[in-house]
């Protein structure tokens, strides 16, 4: 792995969608990634996924939903963090998610299309999930 690997920069998009990124493109910044070891591309990533990975931001989602469940019944004291509640948060999340992860299919209607964050130069196979949201590399998430 290049140097540049250990550089990690983690942020939560606080102002749009609420999902936290990070990582970079010369780190395999999840389980799900994998690091080239064959002669050609020995020491970078195969497929890397810098921004936000679909699985971390279900799991933050997840996170935060069971946060705000022990907070209103009482065993967590913390409701949440100076941004807002536990509850707003795992919103924000929840109203971004398909909007930024899914491809619709093909031939979807225009107004069914309008709010997603797709990048369709690159789109190869329809109605599913991207990897990630938010990569360096155009052409990763899908």
């Amino acid at each position: 792995m290049k140097d540049n690997g250990f550089n990690i920069s983690i942020r939560t998009d606080w102002s749009n969608t609420g999902f936290t990124f990070g990582g970079n493109s010369d780190n395999c910044g999840t389980w799900m990634d994998k690091m080239g070891s064959a002669s050609h591309n020995k020491g970078v990533p195969a497929t890397p996924r810098d921004g936000a990975p679909i699985e971390l931001v279900a799991l933050q989602y997840s996170v935060l939903t069971f946060l705000d469940t022990l907070h209103t019944s009482g065993k967590f004291k913390t409701g949440g963090v100076s941004e807002g509640s536990f509850k707003e948060w795992a919103a924000k999340i929840s109203s971004n998610f398909d909007k930024c992860f899914y491809v619709p299919e093909r031939g979807a209607t225009l107004a069914s299309m309008t709010d997603q964050m797709v990048d369709y130069r690159h789109v190869q196979k329809y109605g599913i999930y991207k990897d990630v949201y938010g990569s360096t590399d155009p052409k990763a998430p899908y």
